[in-house]
């Protein structure tokens, strides 16, 4: 799916890629992973456990609040619009 955030910033879920302007970055599959699940629950509370969960335990891999607060600069650096966690 594709999606077009705040009217400049493209994402292409299926290839993981965020565009802006003449720049585009290939999110790390974790980072991808985030956004998905925040888009598709677009104005939803989450908690953190459910994030972690779906972003990280379902795969098989170590879910920690370091590695989502991570994902969450990398994402604020990387696509231009804030990210909020709390």
């Amino acid at each position: 799916m594709n999606y077009l955030l705040e009217n400049s910033v493209h994402y292409n879920e299926e290839s993981r890629a965020l565009e802006n302007d003449n720049t585009e970055i290939i999110l790390p599959v974790s980072a991808a992973r985030l956004l998905s699940l925040l888009l598709q629950k677009n104005n939803e509370q989450l908690s953190r456990n459910e994030i972690l969960e779906k972003v990280w335990e379902q795969y098989g891999l170590v879910a920690s609040n370091h590695n989502l607060n991570r994902l969450k600069r990398y994402l604020n650096k990387g696509s231009g619009y804030t990210v909020i966690l709390s």
